[in-house]
């Protein structure tokens, strides 16, 4: 089918064609896709109908009938983007589509941000070189819905200064009594062996929770 202005497929005929694809699309076990047709949540910023994404970070043409090769953006080009007729960045995708949209209800869509529980760095050989299956699975690494979910915008800021070993913040929504436990915490854990987030109860509250890897047991903290 001939994608322009004159021809264009409605979203139905799309979804036809992308079913029609999946055979030949060779998804992973488990692994679950979704057109891009939401034109509710953001104000429809991600409603993309020609394309497809899945919860593990690939993004699919309809049109052209394969994988998008993802590309390295931002100032030190940290994050995976795709081109969509605009780049758009594909953890924001995948959040959309695969991720729950509670702390988005409770404090609203224009106060969120899309939060990377682990951080898997672009690798510096993949920022330049032209490798789209190399590029792909490294997107994947960090991008797939299990790493990802939508944090209150004070809490993604205060928690990625502290990934990165920076000053944290004392005044965060809710959180100025938590700022000393964070930095005898910041003191005690390897963010590159730990997750660092934050849950929200039905009221908003925010808990900090800590993920330890690598089977390290957990260090006291005294009260």
């Amino acid at each position: 089918m001939k994608y322009n202005k004159k021809n264009k497929p409605t979203d139905q005929e799309l979804n036809q064609l992308l079913i029609a694809q999946m055979q030949s699309a060779n998804l992973l076990e488990g692994e679950k896709i979704k057109q891009m047709t939401d034109k509710e949540s953001f104000e429809g910023r991600y409603y993309y109908p020609a394309y497809a994404v899945t919860d593990k970070g690939r993004v699919w043409s309809i049109i052209n009938h394969k994988w998008l090769a993802p590309q390295a953006v931002g100032n030190d080009r940290s994050y995976w983007a795709v081109d969509l007729g605009t780049m758009v960045k594909v953890h924001v995708l995948v959040a959309n589509y695969f991720c729950d949209k509670h702390a988005a209800e409770l404090f609203g869509e224009a106060n969120v941000q899309v939060h990377h529980k682990k951080v898997v760095d672009v690798p510096e050989e993949l920022k330049t070189k032209e490798c789209t299956e190399e590029k792909i699975k490294s997107c994947m690494e960090s991008n797939g819905a299990e790493n990802l979910c939508y944090q209150q915008t004070d809490d993604h800021l205060m928690i990625t200064k502290f990934s990165h070993h920076q000053n944290v913040p004392g005044e965060s929504k809710d959180k100025v009594e938590m700022d000393e436990q964070l930095k005898r915490i910041r003191m005690l854990f390897d963010p590159k062996s730990s997750e660092i987030m934050l849950d929200y109860d039905e009221e908003g509250n925010a808990a900090l929770r800590i993920v330890i890897h690598f089977n390290r047991p957990a260090p006291t903290l005294e009260p």
